[in-house]
């Protein structure tokens, strides 16, 4: 036999509250009560006894009679609970059926509502690898253009090693890039000879800028069909975000182009 906890966990189970088994349980185990008397023994108030007799009584479980000059509970048969969840399957379906039929109505509603990009934020170092794995994992052959200022970070992540495996699924997914970077010897890991591997057409194509134009430790990626990657540098705990929206890719790669086109080292 299980115990009162035990059963009353099965029946909370079925669909019941939490007081709804405690007093359900007492009445078994009692061949009912006073609610004074159920108040008492069960530790709730009288007026939440009797709010939860009502429920049950509702719901076909519990049976109230006069006994005394007073109201006396004691619970229904107990295929009543088998007849309680067969009326939670009938209205669980009814109200699946009512779902389907308003589901129409409120999917055109939210594709009316104006577009909200998604955003993902990332924290920490460990995390910076997911914002370069998405870079490079979209589907489809793509074009990845940017700003980068992040070598410190980028030796932390693994520098040339890091690097060289990003390096290779341009060849291996054709993809293309195009970057600014920072003028100066602090630019090594950079260096054309990384690229030396890569089929012709897949060589990232370079322009580098005066670091005092570019102050910011910070790296801008646009790829894919509607991302854009931000990672900000922080000495402390690097972040980074990445926004999915269609429009806001497009403007980054416009401003990006004009960048590219009227920049002339």
């Amino acid at each position: 036999m299980p115990t009162d906890k035990q059963l009353q966990k099965k029946i909370t189970e079925l669909g019941l509250e939490e007081s709804e088994a405690v007093i359900y349980v007492y009445l078994l185990e009692n061949g009912g009560g006073y609610p004074s008397r159920i108040a008492k023994e069960t530790g709730l108030n009288r007026s939440k006894v009797y709010r939860v007799l009502t429920r049950l009584t509702i719901k076909g479980l519990v049976v109230e009679i006069e006994k005394k000059n007073k109201l006396f509970y004691q619970l229904e048969p107990p295929k009543s609970l088998l007849r309680y969840t067969d009326m939670q399957i009938t209205l669980a379906k009814e109200k699946k059926g009512k779902a389907e039929q308003l589901f129409p109505d409120i999917e055109a509603l939210f594709q009316s509502l104006p577009h909200k990009p998604k955003i993902r934020f990332f924290e920490g170092l460990e995390n910076i690898t997911k914002v370069y794995d998405d870079v490079y994992s979209q589907p489809g052959s793509y074009e990845i253009v940017g700003w980068s200022n992040i070598n410190d970070l980028q030796l932390k992540l693994g520098g040339v090693k890091v690097l060289n495996k990003y390096i290779k699924i341009l060849d291996k997914k054709d993809l293309t890039l195009r970057a600014f970077y920072p003028r100066g010897e602090g630019n090594t890991p950079f260096k054309k000879t990384l690229y030396s591997p890569l089929k012709e057409k897949n060589v990232p194509q370079t322009k580098y800028f005066e670091a005092k134009d570019f102050p910011y430790q910070s790296q801008i990626s646009i790829y894919g069909s509607n991302r854009v990657a931000v990672i900000n540098a922080h000495k402390e705990v690097p972040v980074a975000f990445i926004v999915e929206d269609q429009i806001f890719h497009n403007m980054m790669k416009m401003i990006f182009n004009f960048s590219w086109a009227s920049y002339k080292e």
